[in-house]
């Protein structure tokens, strides 16, 4: 017997398979209706007058916060300027009062000196007037001393002498004035002696008290040297 060879044959078929549709249960339910969007509503529109008008108000309100913010710079740099300047101004003050505390006592001391420069020259010539002066005082004050000796400068025995004589009588003074000459007293000095007490007329001690007197006031001065 003779077996004849045949193809095996599968009767599966091995192409692209096929998916079968497969119910999701939403064969049944109705679709959603679609929700329509509201209209965008339109760009606000404006007239040519209302945009002129909004432009002129923002520029007045900008145009008035920018005044203000100016006026308060303006103000605050007036305060800084008015305070730096009566910084500045005290600065003077305090400087112009030492100026002038320095020029007093400059003239001061100038005044000084050439008085004293001068007072020589005018002892020369009003020594009498002040020898009379003194003696004329002792007078007034001395009615009971029974004798006045005057010291003065030898070339002026004679004048003070005759000067005396005028001022005794005038004062009714009954004493004794004797009128001598010392060649130690300068011209314009005298020295009054009564026994019991005396008194003197000395320029350089005068002098010396008008200098203490100035610089207990004022403080040292710086007087010109001798010959400037």
């Amino acid at each position: 017997m003779t077996n004849k060879m045949q193809k095996y044959l599968f009767d599966t078929d091995f192409g692209a398979p096929r998916i079968a549709v497969v119910d999701m249960g939403y064969a049944d339910e109705e679709p959603e209706e679609m929700v329509e969007a509201e209209p965008e509503p339109p760009p606000p529109t404006f007239t040519e007058e209302e945009l002129g008008l909004a432009r002129d108000q923002a520029f007045a309100a900008g145009r008035q916060a920018g005044l203000q913010e100016a006026a308060q710079a303006l103000q605050q740099m007036v305060g800084m300027a008015m305070a730096t300047c009566a910084h500045h101004l005290q600065g003077l003050g305090a400087a112009q009062n030492a100026a002038n505390e320095a020029l007093s006592r400059d003239a001061i001391a100038i005044a000084l000196a050439v008085v004293k420069k001068l007072h020589p020259a005018f002892c020369r010539s009003h020594g009498v007037e002040e020898i009379e002066a003194a003696v004329a005082d002792a007078l007034g004050n001395l009615d009971r001393v029974a004798r006045i000796t005057v010291k003065v400068h030898p070339d002026l025995v004679e004048l003070v002498r005759e000067k005396s004589e005028a001022l005794v009588a005038e004062a009714g003074f009954e004493g004794k004035l004797v009128v001598v000459g010392d060649a130690a007293m300068p011209p314009g000095d005298c020295r009054l002696d009564w026994g019991d007490g005396g008194a003197e007329r000395d320029a350089a001690s005068c002098w010396t008290d008008i200098e203490k007197a100035v610089e207990a006031a004022l403080g040292k001065l710086n007087l010109p040297a001798h010959g400037e």
